[in-house]
């Protein structure tokens, strides 16, 4: 475990700042999961608010940032010619992992379903026909987070007509344009197949970048621009504070610019921080963080929760708790995985 706090191998400045970036917005994600506010409460207003601000607004960078940085680096240097090799590696680093944690969602929910259904929250019961157990298998019925992956994976595949558009900036801007357009009036990508419609839009973003503009994305951005992205950062904030209470009801096209803004806004704003700290092993996992989060934090705090109060006082301990002691978890299965199983390793990450 002390190994996991040796600081990363990769010294590049793009490198430090995207593992460093990829591993918050993974514990992003299991805040946005996590049921421990659940287990408590009702809250007093301020207890409400800093709630509502931890897991709806504080997190909804890591989706729009997530597709961006996965765009930019699948395009950074792509060539029709190297489409073979783009998605053979993809089957490795996504695929894979994708249907061996779909297994082990399954297994786990199934136990659940059959053991324990009455100690787990907000999780509907395993669906034991052939129907239930194929969309486990081949979608994310029960692994909800990797949608994420399986969007990717589609990605992918169609790179060939993907990357026409990209290639000329006009026409990318145009296709991200009129993608923009579609999804104010809710038209896009296939739901529920896919959990968010607008995320191609990221998606193409970051593609744009990875062509058009990799040196400047991949460089730190200029200090004088930091003051105002930290500004953007904060109105972005204020906005989805009130699109959480309701006080305005915008379309998802207002929606997706202010997830956009925030995004980048969140993007230049970590240079303050990636200039001065030097990323550690353990966030090179932030995909085991991804993968493994829902499972191992609706185990640890139900079983704090059940040892505990049931105070509403105890839910931020509860969640500090739960938060320390997953991700704890998580990094010494990856240790133990990588020193005892590698092949094991390997597979459930892609080789990551």
């Amino acid at each position: 475990m002390l190994q996991s706090l040796s600081p990363s191998a990769d010294d590049s400045y793009f490198g430090n700042k995207k593992i460093i970036v990829t591993y918050v917005l993974s514990v992003l994600v299991f805040w946005i999961h996590i049921s421990t506010f659940y287990n408590y409460g009702p809250y007093p207003p301020a207890l409400d608010f800093f709630i509502t601000f931890l897991q709806s607004v504080a997190s909804r960078v890591a989706v729009p940032l997530f597709f961006i940085l996965s765009g930019a680096l699948f395009y950074r240097n792509y060539t029709p010619g190297s489409y073979p090799k783009k998605l053979k590696s993809r089957v490795k680093t996504l695929l894979i992992p994708y249907f061996c944690w779909n297994i082990l969602m399954m297994v786990f929910l199934a136990a659940a379903t059959v053991l324990f259904s009455r100690f787990f929250i907000g999780r509907h019961p395993f669906d034991f026909s052939l129907r239930g157990i194929l969309e486990g298998l081949f979608h994310w019925r029960y692994n909800s987070p990797f949608w994420f992956i399986f969007a990717l994976m589609v990605f992918a595949v169609c790179a060939p007509v993907i990357y026409p558009v990209l290639r000329n900036r006009y026409t990318g801007l145009a296709a991200v344009a009129v993608l923009w357009l579609l999804s104010e009036f809710e038209l896009g990508l296939p739901e529920p197949m896919f959990h968010d419609r607008t995320c191609i839009v990221y998606y193409l973003i970051g593609g744009l970048l990875g062509i058009h503009g990799w040196d400047r994305f991949r460089s730190p951005s200029k200090k004088s621009l930091r003051l105002p992205a930290a500004i953007c950062l904060l109105l972005c904030w204020a906005f989805f504070i009130g699109l959480c209470y309701d006080l305005y009801q915008p379309g998802p096209g207002i929606i997706l610019l202010f997830r956009l803004l925030n995004a980048f806004a969140f993007w230049i704003c970590a240079d303050t921080v990636c200039e001065h700290v030097r990323a550690r092993v353990f966030m090179e996992h932030s995909f085991w963080v991804y993968a493994m989060h829902m499972n191992v934090g609706a185990v640890v705090t139900k079983l704090i929760y059940l040892a505990g109060p049931k105070h509403w006082a105890m839910a931020i301990p509860n969640f500090l708790l739960t938060t320390v002691l997953t991700l704890a978890i998580i990094e010494a299965t990856c240790a133990l995985l990588k020193k005892y199983a590698p092949p094991v390793y390997r597979l459930l990450c892609g080789s990551r």
